[in-house]
């Protein structure tokens, strides 16, 4: 209660003081002014250093937003430099594949022009055995045409539409190559399958050479004659057979390929 009776005697002589300070002549409550002044400023600078501090907080959560947006921003524009950078490497390494194939591949110089392809699907239940590519029809894409990588034979287009075409292996047990021992210049028939690339129907009375290159013979019409094949690796008849199987080797790794040129 006495709590009370203090708190309003403390009111009632504020606004006796604050009439006082509008109606009383100026020399009359200059004593009172300066006494006011005096009391207050340490409720100035407490309310001074409340509302600074206060200021100071705001314009810091002010800025740590400022900062959040930029960093974000930095952040989205260095995906963005990552995104170009990687899309110029993989650019560089398609100009690189292609001059290599315009020196290395000898059909070049024949006049032959070549489409270049990239990988874009492969048959997960035909394991080596075909791929598609993102050219077609429209580029002038046909059956039969041949498939290469640094002018070694991967295949032919079996099927094609307008925008994509599809390529057998020569892995394929499927495919069926004519093809021609490079030295001898003695034909046979190149096939694929479960245990690799051979060529076969090679007379008995060829001395076998391990490391004789393979390439096809141009006999049929549809592949080229000259493209690299593979090498005769070992002899996998016995000698009692009226003709000779030989092994290759090929040179491709052909899970590894990402970009091809078909023969044109």
């Amino acid at each position: 209660m006495k709590r009370r009776k203090g708190f309003i005697l403390i009111i009632v002589i504020f606004l006796i003081l604050s009439a006082s300070y509008f109606f009383l002549p100026e020399k009359a409550v200059a004593p009172i002014k300066s006494t006011a002044q005096t009391a207050s400023r340490p409720f100035e600078s407490f309310f001074y250093r409340i509302s600074s501090k206060t200021a100071n907080f705001f314009g810091s959560v002010v800025k740590i937003s400022s900062l959040n947006q930029e960093n974000r921003a930095l952040k989205d524009r260095i995906l963005e430099l990552m995104s170009e950078n990687s899309a110029l490497v993989e650019e560089k390494n398609k100009n690189r594949v292609i001059n290599q194939e315009i020196i290395a591949n000898p059909l070049t110089t024949d006049g032959r022009q070549l489409i270049v392809a990239e990988i874009i699907g492969r048959q997960p239940t035909s394991f080596l055995q075909s791929f598609t590519i993102n050219q077609g029809q429209e580029v002038g894409v046909e059956i039969g045409q041949a498939v290469v990588y640094k002018g070694i034979l991967v295949g032919k287009i079996i099927n094609r539409t307008e925008k994509s075409a599809e390529v057998s292996l020569i892995l394929s047990s499927q495919s069926i190559v004519q093809g021609m021992l490079e030295e001898s210049r003695t034909m046979g028939i190149v096939k694929g399958g479960l245990q690799g690339l051979y060529i076969d129907n090679i007379p008995q009375d060829l001395n076998f050479k391990k490391g004789e290159r393979v390439i096809t013979s141009g006999l049929g019409g549809d592949l080229p004659k000259g493209i690299i094949i593979g090498e005769v690796d070992k002899l996998i008849t016995p000698k009692s057979e009226i003709f000779q199987t030989f092994s290759l080797i090929s040179p491709l790794d052909f899970n590894s390929l990402e970009i091809v040129f078909v023969v044109k």
